[in-house]
This record gives structure tokens, C-alpha cells and sequence, in this order.
């Protein structure tokens, strides 16, 4: 026989209530809107006076290291985390201005160096043997809008990240992995189609040891699985020791996907801004945008390590 428990109109009235004060933060927080800022652009240059900078083409060698900075960020008062991003070979930052600016309007400071020799600015043809400076010339980025008296307050700077794409990329490997080029400052890292150094142009380097769990800060991987560096691109993300996932780009090459305009690209720009949204300005413990964003039907892919993003 089924006996039938009679419960109080005001217990089920107390029992809805407190279901919704459980549940509808939870949905409060998950879906809470994204920042859209409006943004502005600043130039300035770098000047590290301990390197010196190679000659290329008519140029000659200088006895210092010049970095011009193109910097975009939120027009509205700070201070917001930053974020510097290297580009990669043979390109300068305005090619990648789409993805550069989304991460701005997302909230950030976004502070992107031309490298002198890697770049496709200035006479001659691009090199790589300079890429192993590539990694300090964040760091010296990273030194020089700090020290800016305009920019400097403007930025939190117990919240820094720093992204590359392709060479760019490996630059941001190595910094995370290299004892040699770390950087304690940085708690986020996001390579794209970026190779392992030991495996790259970079094989060559002298000095540093690479060493799995140097790095403590999150890392998210992205590259197309039709670019020929998408195995060691995501190589990378066994070597670090905190949370860290991939992003696979899917059909993706090596660079159209971070320029693209229309959904690829959309997919690519919320993604990475969704990943500094949650490991640099720790917006929410869940990563809801990230693991949304990163799983577009058709277009990408999250997959978590061990810690998980």
C-alpha cells in the first residue's frame, strides 16, 4: 500500500523559494553579459638600452633594442589587466587589428610590439635568426607600459597575460616553459599556431632549460587542425603545470583563422577573450563563455588537461 505524506502549502511554498535562490545565481552568473568597451589607440616606443638591435637591409646596427608599440584598450578609466601579443613572422600587429581590438573591447589593455627584425616592416626581408629575442621583447613591452606615466595607471598590474600567433606563439612557449625567458609577471598564456621551440626555429638557442611545470598560470593552446604546426602547437599544453586546455580550430590553417571576419574568426575572437576573461580578470569560477564559445559546432573544439579550463 503507497501511503501518501501530506506536506504543508507554506513547506512547498518555503521549498520553491529556496530552490530559486539556489539556482537562479547560477543562471545569473553563467549568463551574465560579456564588456563591450569602447576602445582607443596609443603609440609609443620601447627602448631597452642592455640589447642591441641587428642590421637589416640599409639599416645598420644599432647598439640598442627599438621597439615601436601599438597599444588599443578601453577608453573609459581603469585600471584594466593587460594583455601582450607578439606577432608572427613576416606580419606586423594591424594584421591581426580584428582579434587585437575584440580582446580591448572585451576590457584589456593590448599592447602589441613590431618586432625589428621578424616583422615585414622596415628594409630587407624578414629572418628569424633575431627570433630568439622575441621573448624578452614581451618582457621589455610589458616593462615599458608599466613605466609609461599615461599608460602605466591605467593598468592592473597584478594581471597580465600574454598571447602570440605562429612565431609569435612560439615566443609565448618559450616564455612560459624557458627558465632561461620566463616571466613571473604573467599568469595567462595563450599560444596559437605557435611550434615547441626545441622543435622550431628555435632548436638551435643557446642557453635555458626547458622544464615541465615551470609554468604555474593557465594555458590554452589554439591552433586549425589543417595547420601543419597543429601537433606541436598542442604539444605544448603537457609541459605546463596549471590549468590548461586546447582549442582546436576546426579546418582551421595557419593564420586566416585569426583574421577571418566572419564566424571562424567571431569564434576565434570570443574564445580567447572568454579565456583572459576567466584566468586574468577571474571573471566566475565556471568558465561558462569559454566552454560555449569553445565548442561552436563546426568550428571548434575544447579539449581540457588534467586541471581543465
Amino acid at each position: 500500500m503507497t501511503r501518501r505524506i501530506a506536506v504543508p502549502a507554506r513547506a512547498r511554498w518555503l521549498a520553491v523559494v529556496l530552490s530559486l535562490a539556489i539556482v537562479v545565481p547560477l543562471v545569473a552568473t553563467a549568463c551574465e553579459p560579456r564588456l563591450t568597451e569602447p576602445i582607443t589607440r596609443v603609440n609609443l616606443v620601447g627602448v631597452d638600452p642592455t640589447r642591441t638591435t641587428p642590421p637589416r637591409g640599409w639599416l645598420p646596427e644599432l647598439p640598442e633594442r627599438i621597439l615601436p608599440i601599438s597599444v588599443v584598450m578601453p577608453s573609459t578609466p581603469g585600471p584594466w589587466p593587460l594583455i601582450v601579443f607578439a606577432h608572427g613572422f613576416n606580419t606586423v600587429p594591424s594584421d591581426y587589428q580584428s582579434l587585437l581590438d575584440a580582446w580591448a573591447t572585451a576590457g584589456y589593455v593590448v599592447a602589441a610590439p613590431t618586432f625589428p627584425i621578424g616583422s615585414s616592416a622596415g628594409p630587407g626581408p624578414a629572418r628569424r635568426d633575431d627570433n630568439w629575442e622575441e621573448p624578452w621583447d614581451i618582457s621589455w613591452t610589458i616593462n615599458t607600459v608599466l613605466a609609461d606615466p599615461t599608460l602605466g595607471p591605467a593598468i592592473d598590474a597584478s594581471k597580465i597575460g600574454v598571447a602570440g600567433h605562429s612565431d609569435g606563439g612560439s615566443a609565448v612557449i618559450a616564455m612560459a616553459l624557458n627558465d632561461l625567458v620566463y616571466d613571473a609577471r604573467v599568469t595567462a598564456w595563450l599560444p596559437m599556431s605557435g611550434a615547441l621551440m626545441p622543435y622550431g626555429p628555435y632548436a638551435a638557442a643557446p642557453g635555458g632549460t626547458w622544464r615541465a611545470g615551470l609554468n604555474q598560470g593557465a594555458v590554452m593552446a589554439v591552433s586549425g587542425d589543417a595547420d601543419p604546426n597543429y601537433p606541436w602547437a598542442m604539444f605544448m599544453t603537457h609541459w605546463a603545470a596549471g590549468p590548461r586546455g586546447n582549442l582546436t580550430i576546426l579546418g582551421g590553417s595557419h593564420f586566416d583563422p585569426f583574421v577571418d571576419p566572419g564566424p571562424m574568426g567571431d569564434a576565434v575572437r570570443n574564445t580567447t577573450a572568454d579565456f583572459f576573461n576567466r584566468w586574468l580578470r577571474g571573471d566566475g569560477p565556471t568558465g561558462y563563455w569559454l566552454h560555449v564559445d569553445g565548442n561552436q559546432p563546426g568550428l571548434t573544439r575544447l579539449d581540457m588537461g588534467l586541471d581543465g579550463l
